[in-house]
């Protein structure tokens, strides 16, 4: 979803879209890096090196 906000962004070039991916960003990363580390703690077998938001990265 942020990659297609960005895209849009980008396609379009105005302010308000690029406010709106990085209002986007700002919503979804903080929500993902805490599923992440919700499923770290109840699930076991759930993966070691799997990232939350980018691939090998975050």
């Amino acid at each position: 979803e942020i990659v297609e906000w960005l895209g849009f962004a980008v396609a379009n070039g105005t302010l308000p879209t690029f406010a709106f991916f990085f209002f986007t960003l700002c919503n979804i990363g903080p929500r993902a890096c805490h599923h992440h580390q919700w499923y770290r703690e109840k699930f076991e077998d759930y993966p070691k090196k799997r990232r939350a938001l980018i691939p090998f990265i975050l």
